[in-house]
């Protein structure tokens, strides 16, 4: 049926303003970690309009050739790719000594739709929706959830004449190391003009911090403004990165983030491997950034400069990764994972790495990853010290997907966290997660 509407005419990515600020102006909830955001909207922002603009003119223009030639509209529509994905999931928190326990059971279904190159442009969108089967206690479903449904993609790009660089605009992932959400509004840039040089630049305005289907579910929230951290600051997060691409999977990268009077990052992350027989290679990843503090004195007095790394070392061969790294949050009061900002974080669930604004803290951890036939299956084990809380935590994660049919998959999770001493508890994490692609 939504095929038979694809080819019964053209299709406008987004409804202007009202599909551009969909979801609850809620205060945003991290499933872990707590972090202060004082959240509110703002809805005049001339930034907007720069987005709106392309979107109009694209779809403007598709309406009017619509009356002169539908055929050919019909056919362009048709060419495009639509998938869409049906499931279910559930996610569970048990304590162990406390009575905060708590459980949901989810049906889902995704959207997604993305058209053909066109005169160099084209456009997608992706809409998602959840409905709630079962909650542990009532308000689980609620905690979880703070929206039921969202148009969390909707752009259009464009291959400039000539060039190997594409502008985007509109709602997309611009998701990297050190940026936090799953969907980001505004205008990114691309280039790789210059031989094993990738160049990216943007900024955004507006961001959701969960919107995904994952086993390791953390909910679904709305959309909020950058500058719901504090009252001063700044309407806009920039991002910018030049990477270098070496050998096969061999890269070096250097980024910086910035967002007026709350912090500016700047860091390198890289990848280097090398072959020691016909089946095995050895490698080294790692990332290292720091953060410069710019939140008012009158409102953050104690907060300083801060940086984070994380070094991975592992042998790969066809079906078998192994590997072992250490991450480490430096010994200054700052909260690097304010706002769109994000800390480097290895495992999965762990709630001390960092457990607050004062940092020091470090983890040693192992992983594994395999595949056999159908299966695949990921270990892992982190040893986490915090010495601002003085709380050394363990951590055993375990994700495994069975690919039952080319269409149908499921997996589960399970996330062990043990604390020693009484400030947390400890907790189980299980996900479970089935998805019919169709």
């Amino acid at each position: 049926m939504l095929r038979d509407t694809l080819k019964s005419g053209p299709i406008c990515p987004i409804s202007l303003t009202a599909l551009l600020n969909d979801g609850p102006a809620n205060q945003v909830v991290r499933a872990e970690v707590q972090r202060p955001t004082h959240l509110h909207m703002h809805h005049s922002n001339p930034f907007r309009t720069l987005l709106i603009i392309p979107i109009i003119w694209f779809c403007a223009g598709d309406s009017t050739l619509a009356q002169e030639t539908p055929d050919t509209i019909a056919s362009y529509l048709a060419s495009g790719a639509f998938d869409g994905e049906l499931g279910l999931l559930s996610i569970s928190h048990e304590y162990r000594g406390s009575s905060d326990d708590s459980g949901n059971a989810l049906g889902f279904l995704q959207l997604q739709y993305k058209s053909i190159e066109t005169w160099g442009l084209h456009w997608g969108a992706w809409w998602y929706g959840v409905k709630s089967v079962w909650e542990m206690h009532p308000g689980d479903y609620e905690r979880l959830c703070k929206a039921d449904s969202s148009l969390r993609e909707c752009f259009v790009s464009w291959n400039l004449p000539g060039t190997q660089t594409t502008a985007t605009a509109g709602r997309f992932s611009m998701r990297q190391t050190t940026i936090d959400g799953r969907s980001h509004q505004g205008i990114e840039i691309v280039s790789n003009d210059i031989t094993d040089i990738t160049i990216r630049a943007g900024a955004f305005h507006r961001w959701s911090r969960y919107n995904r289907i994952h086993v390791n579910f953390q909910g679904m929230t709305g959309w909020y403004d950058v500058d719901a951290v504090h009252e001063d600051a700044g309407d806009l997060f920039w991002f910018g990165s030049i990477r270098k691409d070496g050998r096969d999977s061999d890269y070096i990268e250097v980024f910086g983030r910035h967002q007026d009077n709350v912090m500016t990052a700047i860091g390198t992350e890289w990848n280097y491997a090398r072959p020691v027989a016909s089946d095995r290679r050895v490698g080294v990843d790692g990332i290292f950034a720091y953060y410069v503090n710019d939140w008012p004195e009158e409102l953050q007095p104690d907060y300083e400069n801060a940086y984070t790394w994380l070094i991975h070392a592992s042998m790969k061969s066809e079906s078998l990764s192994l590997g072992i790294g250490w991450h480490g949050v430096s010994d200054h009061t700052a909260d690097i994972g304010v706002g769109p900002y994000f800390w480097i974080d290895p495992l999965v669930a762990d709630n001390t790495l960092p457990y607050d604004a004062r940092n020091r803290a470090q983890l040693f951890y192992v992983d594994a990853e395999t595949s056999y036939g159908p299966v695949d299956l990921t270990l892992a084990y982190g040893y986490g010290i915090n010495q601002s809380i003085e709380v050394d935590s363990h951590e055993f994660n375990a994700i495994g997907k069975v690919h039952l049919r080319e269409d149908l998959s499921f997996e589960i999770m399970v996330s062990w966290n043990l604390y020693e001493g009484n400030l947390l508890a400890d907790y189980v994490r299980t996900g479970t997660l089935l998805t019919f692609e169709f």
